[in-house]
């Protein structure tokens, strides 16, 4: 988009038929748009009757290029005289390199075209015309353009482009001269311009090929020219401006009698027969702004992204852009395009309270951020885009949920994350509980105060909870939650009295543990009691130290008492008499008071006798005479029978057992039990006492029973669980018994005995072979001699024996006495010969073993 500008004026140098007359002009501001003030300074006439073709200046060497009467001559800009130095070159037509790839900065690079089908290859200095070299051509040369090593040529019927340094030649396409005025132009490194059939702008690259559609300029084209991104064509009438980013019109200006359109400097001139205009783009941030505000989304980021090129620095233009980002986004997000808002909010980085501001009261009170100036957007509030619509409104809300949990965990939210968190609390609170409850656990910078409100409002009590308890006050989450369970706040799916019994077990304050641990208790013993029974404190279970305040506080609560002994007992395995006496005196009132009660079920009786009874035989650290006088009491009689044992009263124990209970299972696994790691005559006394019991008569002559009596012992004699002294055994086996009752009794035990027989004589074998042995080796030692000569040192010291006294070790080395620290240790080579070893039981060394032949200690043999 570009202004015209209406003051005559020139730019640097204007030829007049034979003269050159160089303008000096200012660039001004005049009512609001650019204009030039010009003034000539100088003129040359030429002196020739044909008029200038071309002009070119070459700026670095403050030199002018003029093309006419056929040749080029080179001017001073000084004075616009001649430079006599300077040869003049033949040419139809000339061109510069607009990207030299010469070394020498004070040089400028020329290629002409002859009548004679060639190109011809210049370096100009400041005071020289050089030829190079030449280039032949198919065809007389219309037009060209130079950069680098490459020139785009239009021939008469032709585009090429060749490159100078291979004179390698590539046919570009044809065109028609009949309907098409050639035009070649430099638009870009190694890219050019090109007229086209039907009025086309072609884009040609140094390769050959076009890497931008084409742009469908005006016909009669009389001019063009190329300042990115745009293309300006001219003719008779009109000056039209493409862009080559979408390849659109973009604008039309009314301009008669046009000849020459260019581009020089960053400057757009156009020139008329008489006059010299110059041509202002309008800024690009301004063509974008309008492109905004027509809504024309596309078009001003395209447009936007393809000015990187006009020399801003890269953070200018990255911020630049950001904010036609959130333009753009603001736009999308008002035409209710929220995906599309999303991702230019995202790209762009809008500041998050930008739009949230859009939305009434979600803002913190705390917060005192105004909007951004200049301003991204000219919306008061959402309500100013739905007009009252809920439905758009809902949406809208939940648009502005899903952005700020999109980027809540962003590196640029951290400045503004407490708006972001109360935002998020705000509307969630209204829309989703399950999010909310979430989002408060989840690190939540939120405004506490202006939640609460909030909260409260809309009945988020248990979000309010959390909140309470992720900022660390404990104690008004507790209230909150002991509110809703009592009823008197509206309750949530999610919080029973589980859920409190697990936050109370958490809870590391001791205060606020005893502060709630009576009205949990209250609702339900078994939950409640879990507080103190997995309370945990940096990851270590609660002081048992604590443990006897705590029973005295669940006096009240005959139910988790017994569970929190039982956690004492069973869990942390305290060896206290009194936590294992008073768990059992418990145990017992239990079957007492099921005992009592008529209907109780006979499964549940079962039951708590079997856990006093597993509690009575695997723990030996309760008052037994105090249990047991209880037990005698209550009339239990198998708790009795495991008391006595733990008395060593087997003999009584096994009496309740075998008679009164006649509970001959039980018995003979009282003596399994009471048997296990005890010793063998322990064990043979045990179930002798066994066997004793079912001999004896009972008391009232029942013979029934008696023959039961006899049976168990049969049983007992021939099971292979029982161990028995044989010899005793046959003293009580009643004479008149058939030997087939107790066959498998006698077989066993005559099988024992002579197995243990024979592994004692075994072992009588074993151990004189050892102690043969042993004087076999103790004899082979002593008896070695070893020969030393005066000349023989010491495998320590290096020095000769002087005492017939000295060491020889079992691996050969000999030493002198004092020259080893040890004797069991070889003093050259460290050699252990002897170890000292444990005994099984105490652990105290007791004897030693030698690895080797002990050390000997021979005399001197003289040789």
């Amino acid at each position: 988009m570009i202004s015209q500008n209406h003051q005559r004026g020139g730019r640097n140098y204007k030829s007049n038929n034979r003269y050159i007359i160089e303008y000096s002009f200012d660039e001004k501001m005049l009512n609001g748009r650019t204009g030039y003030e010009s003034h000539q300074t100088k003129h040359r006439f030429l002196g020739q009757k044909k008029p200038v073709n071309q002009l070119k200046a070459a700026s670095a060497l403050y030199r002018l290029l003029v093309q006419f009467d056929g040749s080029v001559f080179m001017l001073s800009m000084f004075d616009l005289e001649p430079v006599t130095t300077a040869s003049k070159a033949k040419a139809t037509s000339f061109c510069l390199n607009e990207n030299p790839d010469s070394n020498n900065p004070f040089s400028v690079q020329m290629c002409t075209a002859s009548k004679k089908k060639q190109l011809h290859l210049f370096t100009v200095t400041e005071d020289r015309i050089m030829h190079d070299h030449e280039i032949q051509l198919p065809d007389l040369p219309v037009t060209m353009a130079m950069d680098g090593s490459h020139i785009c040529i239009a021939l008469t019927s032709q585009y090429i482009v060749i490159n100078c340094d291979t004179n390698r030649l590539q046919d570009l396409f044809p065109y028609d001269s009949e309907t098409t005025m050639p035009f070649v132009k430099r638009v870009a490194k190694e890219e050019f311009l090109l007229s086209g059939p039907s009025a086309l702008g072609m884009f040609a690259s140094a390769s050959g090929i076009s890497q931008r559609p084409p742009v469908h300029m005006i016909d009669n084209l009389a001019s063009i020219c190329y300042s990115h991104p745009y293309v300006l064509a001219m003719n008779e009438q009109f000056i039209t401006v493409h862009s080559v980013i979408d390849q659109q019109q973009k604008q039309i200006i009314s301009f008669n009698g046009g000849r020459v359109l260019g581009e020089f400097d960053g400057r757009i001139f156009v020139a008329s027969a008489r006059e010299v205009y110059g041509v202002v783009p309008v800024p690009w941030e301004i063509q974008i702004q309008s492109l905004l505000a027509d809504k024309r989304i596309t078009e001003a980021l395209d447009l936007a992204r393809n000015s990187y090129k006009t020399g801003l620095t890269k953070d200018r233009f990255n911020k630049i852009y950001e904010t036609i980002q959130q333009q753009a986004g603001f736009i999308e997000f008002s035409q209710h395009r929220f995906s599309e808002a999303v991702e230019l909010f995202k790209s762009g980085l809008v500041d998050a309270r930008e739009v949230i501001s859009l939305y009434p009261l979600l803002m913190p009170r705390s917060s005192n951020y105004t909007r951004a100036v200049p301003a991204l957007h000219d919306l008061a509030d959402i309500r100013q885009i739905t007009h009252g619509n809920q439905q758009q409104m809902s949406e809208y809300k939940q648009f502005l949920a899903d952005f700020l949990e999109d980027i809540r965990e962003t590196r640029r939210v951290l400045a503004c994350r407490e708006e972001v968190d109360t935002a998020l609390v705000k509307l969630y609170a209204e829309m989703d509980t399950d999010k909310l409850c979430k989002l408060v656990q989840n690190n939540c910078k939120a405004d506490l105060s202006d939640c609460t409100e909030v909260l409260q409002q809309h009945g988020r009590y248990h979000a309010l909870a959390l909140l309470h308890r992720a900022r660390g006050d404990l104690n008004s989450a507790l209230a909150l939650w002991t509110r809703m369970l009592d009823g008197e706040l509206e309750g949530d799916p999610l919080v029973n009295i589980k859920y409190m019994a697990k936050i109370l077990t958490s809870v590391t304050d001791q205060h606020l543990m005893w502060k709630y641990a009576d009205w949990l208790l209250k609702k339900d013993e078994k939950l409640g009691v879990t507080m103190f029974t997995c309370q945990s404190v940096d990851g270590a279970e609660l002081e048992p130290a604590q443990a006897p305040a705590v029973l005295e506080f669940l006096q009240r609560y005959p139910e988790a008492l017994l569970k929190y002994l039982e956690y004492l007992v069973f869990s942390l395995r305290l060896e206290k008499e009194k936590y294992h006496t008073h768990l059992a005196l418990l145990y017992m009132n239990n079957v007492q008071n099921l005992m009592k009660t008529n209907n109780t079920e006979q499964g549940l009786l079962e039951d708590a006798r079997r856990r006093l009874q597993t509690m009575l035989q695997d723990s030996s650290a309760y008052r037994v005479h105090i249990l047991l006088g209880k037990a005698q009491e209550l009339e239990l009689s198998a708790e009795c029978a495991i008391l006595h044992g733990k008395l060593e009263e087997h003999e009584q124990a096994l009496e309740i057992l075998v008679h009164r209970l006649r509970d001959y299972a039980a018995a003979e696994q009282y003596c399994s039990v009471n048997a296990r790691g005890r010793s063998r005559s322990y064990r043979h006394k045990l179930f002798y006492n066994l066997l004793t019991a079912y001999m004896s008569q009972p008391a009232d002559g029942n013979t029934e029973t008696a023959k039961a009596l006899m049976e168990a012992a049969i049983s007992l004699l021939n099971s292979s669980k029982a161990e028995f002294d044989g010899a005793e055994v046959l003293r009580l086996i009643p004479e008149d018994w058939p030997i087939s009752l107790v066959r498998q009794f006698l077989v066993r035990t005559v099988r024992r005995s002579q197995h243990e027989c024979r592994m004692k004589l075994v072992e009588q074998a074993l151990a004189q072979g050892a102690r043969a042995g042993a004087e076999v080796a103790t004899a082979s030692v002593m008896n070695r001699s070893e020969i030393v000569t005066e000349d023989r040192c010491c495998a320590v010291c290096h020095k000769p024996f002087r005492d017939p006294q000295f060491l020889r070790y079992p691996n050969g080395i000999v030493s002198h006495i004092h020259c080893s620290n040890h004797r069991h240790i070889c003093p050259v080579t460290g050699k252990l010969f002897k170890v000292i070893l444990p005994h099984p039981r105490s652990g105290s060394p007791t004897k030693t073993t030698s690895f080797q032949s002990s050390v000997t200690k021979p005399q001197i043999r003289e040789s």
